[in-house]
Formats: structure tokens, C-alpha cells, sequence
């Protein structure tokens, strides 16, 4: 049984496409309001067991991954990509579901 690989060169191409897919439907940016959503530890994401839920803030998550890429001395700069990517993952579920409440008026005006 061969294992699953992922190329970070194509996810990052891949996110790509997709952020490019946002804003040819004019989504440009999004309002942070109500910010808050329900996240795991990264390591408990993949447990047996059901994880812990925390609380996430994106406007957080978004100073917080600024500070990380433009800090020289960050983790991330320092070789250590968890914490930012935990942060990313925090913004990109949040255009997710920021991207849905875009999607449903057209959804209901077609149905």
C-alpha cells in the first residue's frame, strides 16, 4: 500500500487558483464579524480520540500570521511553519463560510 504524498509546490498552486477563484467572483475581501469559530490543537486534529475544542478569533489569527511572516525572529522564519499554518487554517475557514453567505442568494434565486 504506497502512501499519499502532498507537494507543498502544488497545494500552494492550488490555493493559488482558489484565492484567484474568490476574487473573479468579486470577493475581494470580507467584513471580520463575529470572528470567533470552534478549532482543534493541529496534533489533536488527527487523535483517535475526539479532541478538545478551542475557540479561534480570526482577527487573531490575522495579526498574529502578519507578525509571523514579516518577523525575522518568528518561529516560522526560525523553521517553524505549525503556528502560522494553524493561524492560516483559521482565515481559510473562515472565507469559507464567509464564502457560502455569499453563494446562497444566487443558490435561492436559481431554486
Amino acid at each position: 500500500m504506497s502512501t499519499e504524498r502532498i507537494s507543498i509546490r502544488e497545494i500552494s498552486r492550488l490555493a493559488q487558483g482558489v484565492f484567484e477563484s474568490l476574487e473573479q467572483a468579486g470577493i475581494e475581501e470580507v467584513d471580520v464579524d463575529g470572528d470567533r469559530y470552534w478549532c482543534v490543537f493541529p496534533t489533536d486534529s488527527l487523535a483517535s480520540q475526539t479532541p478538545d475544542l478551542m475557540v479561534g478569533e480570526v482577527a487573531d489569527d490575522l495579526k498574529d500570521l502578519r507578525s509571523e511572516v514579516d518577523d525575522p525572529e518568528s518561529p516560522l522564519k526560525m523553521g517553524l511553519p505549525w503556528h502560522a499554518l494553524h493561524h492560516l487554517h483559521g482565515i481559510v475557514g473562515y472565507l469559507a463560510a464567509k464564502a457560502i453567505a455569499y453563494e446562497l442568494p444566487d443558490q435561492r434565486s436559481t431554486g
